[in-house]
């Protein structure tokens, strides 16, 4: 094969590489008993950790089980899970306020620099409700839930990894040597 065609080739592998995909956090492989006390989890390369007030495992109500749960009604007024785990962004949660409001905040960074950081408030929910969110790129990113209500519940984090896009002077040194490949070629023909 044309030294001209294997460039063409890995230019194109190259720019073919980079889709992004997605992941769901479902709490599906947690442990233990209902009300157990969460501190960590990972799952698909993500690791979700308890960072303040009391979390607990929900085996009881999710969507599907199992999720995780917080809020006064067991001991906690503010509870703040973390996610970590490489880039991404934030697509969508899905969350439960049971018996009144739940207020949130959403805090993220990345590479130590905060880009993200938003509030609101969720009405009272008979069951679950989804959250959609586009994020800025993160590799950090902070639930902080305040429920009004007895309790509040999280499951089903969906993310999508975050694309590696080649930066602009690496495409232009390797259009630059495609031109010169392209080049040679058209010397030694003529």
């Amino acid at each position: 094969m044309s030294p001209f065609r294997t460039a063409l080739l890995a230019a194109l592998g190259l720019s073919l590489a980079h889709a992004a995909s997605a992941a769901t956090i479902t709490f599906g492989n947690l442990t233990g008993a209902n009300e157990d006390p969460f501190a960590s989890y990972i799952e698909g390369g993500f690791t979700v950790t308890k960072t303040q007030g009391g979390v607990f495992k929900g085996f009881l109500f999710g969507n599907a089980v199992p999720s995780l749960f917080f809020g006064p009604g067991f001991g906690s007024a503010t509870s703040t899970l973390t996610i970590t785990g490489g880039q991404f962004t934030l697509a969508a949660f899905d969350y439960a306020a049971n018996n009144g409001s739940m207020g949130y905040q959403l805090i993220g960074s990345l590479d130590g620099n905060q880009v993200l950081n938003t509030t609101g408030n969720f009405a009272s929910t008979s069951g679950f409700a989804t959250f959609s969110y586009g994020s800025a790129v993160l590799d950090t990113l902070a639930f902080i839930f305040t429920p009004a209500g007895t309790s509040g519940n999280i499951d089903n984090i969906s993310l999508s990894v975050a694309e590696t896009v080649p930066e602009p002077t690496s495409l232009a040194l390797l259009g630059a040597g495609l031109v010169g490949l392209a080049a040679r070629r058209r010397s030694r023909i003529a």
